[in-house]
């Protein structure tokens, strides 16, 4: 079995971190998926695990969404 990490992101996961990457509030990427506040967390720790990364802004950067480097 592939290791998490290896795995492209699914959909779902990608449509989230593209409303967090603009600027949503968990609540606002909730409503518009129509799911809760906590299925919105756990997509975005599932999104972390798979790219490797410890925060929702290093996964913004891993997928190009960034030009800032990291500190």
């Amino acid at each position: 079995m592939a290791d998490a990490s290896s795995r492209p992101l699914t959909e779902a996961q990608a449509e989230t971190l593209r409303l967090a990457a603009q600027g949503l509030s968990y609540k606002q990427i909730a409503h518009r998926r129509h799911v809760t506040v906590g299925a919105v967390k756990e997509t975005l720790q599932r999104v972390r695990v798979k790219l490797q990364v410890d925060t929702t802004i290093e996964a913004f950067r891993a997928m190009g969404w960034l030009d800032v480097p990291p500190r």
